[in-house]
């Protein structure tokens, strides 16, 4: 064989062995962002922290029909399985199985299903988007007979697991069973549990604005009964909410409630009475006055309720109308200030001994005169535009928190 015939057979054999290796590169990157397709659908995931449009069929990041999650004790952690139509589909469906890491179980009691159903989002200067918003629990969507797909349109399962404190670390696997129409696929999972509890107790300070009148149109509920079902869905999830439910503005009332969540909150707003906003939140003195009271009579060295209480006088005092002027706001802000210190006053010259315990506290009149006081403001760009510089100072001095 000829020199030049060996090297041609050398650079054919180089060519034959580079197209070989980047074929099972090209198969490895296939396998690693691979779909399934079932019943006319195609399966993928998705984290939780993504909104997946219902017409987003093309959306870029896709990932394996399979459902991936990492975890600690005494936590939630959320995926979504995601169903984009080829053609129109009578039925879905998903069955949840025990989740297993040798003879350790994660039971499927700790696996929670939802169906998210779509709502149209448009506005001015905004295309019209049908975007995920509330979570049907999966038994409700069936039977509505919910579990339906058009063609070119997406649905999602949202899959919850929570895992129990006494959960031994390590990798939980099983199956979940899709049906999708007539066929039936097998979608792995994967739990890794990693060896930390997370404490009941939130350590992160947050509080969360919620409308109690938004759940009507929702749940066609708006009872007490039903915000303490929200109300406690947040804590489960470490969220801390300013109105806790309440029937009345009562102390005996609102201190029972503090103390009943107090373990699982990181705040708390005092609530003297919820009136026209734009006028102040406070209009209630006396309410105002008997929360305090309720909660120094049940605090004390060991325990002080008002470690996490807060006050929100004013919303959004950086608006510029003729009802919210600037002078106005500072006038509510001192009159709420005063008033504080009037009732620690009243707590200091108490001599039915009603208050001895809270006032064991070091700088226990701190907590009542001091209490941070949330103000929600508007952007910063138009606080610096409109706020009055000559008043700065004033704010300060009366108010402790922004936000």
């Amino acid at each position: 064989m000829s020199v030049l015939t060996k090297r041609f057979v050398a650079l054919l054999l180089c060519v034959m062995f580079f197209l070989q290796v980047t074929a099972c590169g090209n198969k490895q990157n296939s396998a690693a962002n691979k779909t399934d397709t079932v019943g006319g659908a195609t399966v993928w995931s998705a984290p939780s922290t993504v909104k997946i449009q219902q017409t987003d069929i093309e959306y870029a990041n896709k990932g394996k029909a399979e459902l991936v999650y990492n975890a600690v004790r005494n936590e939630y952690e959320s995926q979504q399985l995601i169903l984009t139509a080829e053609k129109d589909i009578d039925s879905y469906d998903i069955e949840v199985a025990d989740l297993t890491n040798g003879d350790n179980i994660l039971s499927k009691e700790n696996i929670e299903v939802y169906n998210e159903r779509y709502i149209v989002s448009s506005g001015v200067g905004y295309e019209t988007s049908y975007m995920p918003d509330p979570l049907i629990p999966l038994d409700a969507a069936r039977d509505y007979g919910e579990l339906k797909i058009e063609k070119n349109r997406n649905a999602a399962f949202w899959i919850t697991i929570y895992i129990p404190k006494d959960t031994p670390a390590g990798v939980y696997e099983g199956i979940f069973k899709l049906s999708v129409g007539k066929e039936t696929a097998d979608i792995p999972v994967k739990v890794t549990v990693n060896d930390y509890t997370l404490p009941d107790e939130p350590t992160a300070k947050t509080l969360f604005t919620w409308r109690t009148d938004r759940m009507a149109p929702g749940e066609l509920d708006s009872s007490n009964a039903m915000y303490t079902k929200y109300y406690e869905f947040f804590l489960d999830y470490r969220i801390s909410v300013q109105t806790m439910p309440l029937e009345t503005l009562s102390g005996e009332e609102f201190a029972a409630c503090v103390e009943k969540y107090y373990d699982r909150i990181s705040t708390y707003c005092f609530v003297a009475a919820v009136g026209d906003t734009s006028m102040g939140l406070y209009t209630k003195e006396e309410e105002l006055r008997e929360q305090i009271y309720a909660i120094a009579e049940m605090s004390s060295p060991d325990k002080n309720y008002f470690e996490k209480a807060l006050v929100y006088t004013i919303d959004e005092p950086d608006i510029e109308n003729e009802v919210m002027d600037r002078a106005y706001m500072l006038t509510n802000y001192k009159i709420m200030s005063e008033l504080l210190v009037k009732i620690a006053d009243e707590i200091a010259n108490d001599k039915t001994g009603r208050f001895d315990s809270f006032k064991q506290v070091k700088d226990w009149r701190t907590y009542i005169e001091d209490v941070p006081s949330i103000v929600p403001t508007g952007s910063s760009q138009f606080v610096m535009e409109n706020l009055h510089l000559d008043r700065v100072n004033d704010y300060l001095e009366l108010i402790n928190c922004f936000c």
